[in-house]
């Protein structure tokens, strides 16, 4: 390659590179430069033109020139290694209250040998706090699905469930006199408000006030919005939505206890040096009853129990 050539060459490589503000490809130079093709040829390639031209090769911009690899990278002393690492920081971990969480309930279907251990174990426990995480009636005459009459009327079936809830919190109430207690609403305790919006929506606000005081209780704490996350500490308690363990969480950024899905269980995910988790309190209905059978087979993969969360974390409690 003669001199002018190589100047011309490195001129325009040169030129290209401050129209760009980078160091250009190879594709860049053939297609922006008359004649670069030529030029590429009889220099010997671009990385030889860039040499000649005093810009960083692709090797100098990504530190990929190999290097032979022999086993002096291997003679490393352990105890010095030891010696010199720190583990990385993270952050004070959260030292978080006794709770203790019923699942989904759906009262008057609820399964009375698995409720009343649930109580059994906060009298032991002696929790804070006591949530209900929705789904505390079911509703079931209410239900947009085909279901059964031959079960109760649905005034029947609303005096049944309102009187075994009045027990239920009465027991917690009298077996942990110092626990704030609170129950969230699910989808089928709005399942009435639902039927009322479809058919006469103008009463919504008559049959808003009969909800609010069927589920209102001595003692307990109502969330009666749905959409609204209940916070204890740095966790969001909510009746959930998701079909996955973990769904929540992951929206949200931040620990959650969730019901729904009827499947106990926790998962945890590092996420900027924090451990977040998502636990799901499972279920304590019966779900040998008529409300339980709208699902296409009896291997649903429903777990029974209750959830708790102390000092050392989240748990399920499987009830056997």
């Amino acid at each position: 390659m003669d001199n002018d050539l190589l100047h011309r060459a490195v001129a325009a490589i040169k030129d290209l590179a401050l129209e760009l503000g980078k160091v250009p490809t190879k594709a860049e130079f053939v297609s922006r430069v008359s004649g670069a093709e030529g030029m590429l040829r009889r220099s010997g390639g671009m990385t030889v033109l860039l040499k000649a031209a005093g810009l960083d090769t692709y090797e100098d911009r990504r530190g990929t020139k190999k290097q032979k690899i022999t086993n002096q990278v291997f003679e490393v002393s352990l105890e010095a290694h030891l010696e010199r690492h720190e583990p990385r920081e993270r952050s004070t971990k959260t030292v978080w209250p006794k709770i203790a969480i019923m699942g989904d309930l759906h009262e008057p279907f609820s399964h009375k040998a698995c409720k009343q251990a649930f109580i059994e174990f906060c009298a032991e426990f002696q929790p804070e706090y006591i949530v209900q995480i929705g789904d505390a009636v079911d509703f079931l005459a209410h239900s947009k699905w085909p279901a059964s009459k031959n079960i109760y009327k649905p005034k029947e079936e609303e005096e049944i469930a309102r009187r075994a809830l009045e027990d239920f919190w009465k027991q917690l109430g009298e077996k942990c006199p110092k626990a704030k207690r609170v129950m969230l609403l699910g989808n089928h305790a709005v399942r009435p408000l639902k039927r009322i919006l479809e058919a006469v929506p103008s009463m919504e606000h008559w049959a808003e006030k009969y909800l609010e005081a069927y589920l209102a209780f001595p003692g307990v704490e109502t969330v009666m919005d749905t959409r609204e996350e209940y916070l204890i500490a740095d966790i969001a308690f909510i009746h959930g939505h998701a079909s996955q363990l973990g769904q929540h969480r992951d929206h949200l950024l931040r620990n959650v206890v969730c019901g729904h899905t009827h499947r106990g269980g926790a998962v945890f995910r590092n996420f900027r040096q924090e451990t977040m988790f998502e636990l799901n309190a499972g279920h304590c209905a019966d779900e040998d009853s008529k409300a339980m059978t709208y699902t296409p087979t009896k291997t649903t993969g429903w777990t029974l129990g209750w959830a708790a969360i102390d000092k050392h974390g989240p748990r399920f409690i499987p009830f056997y």
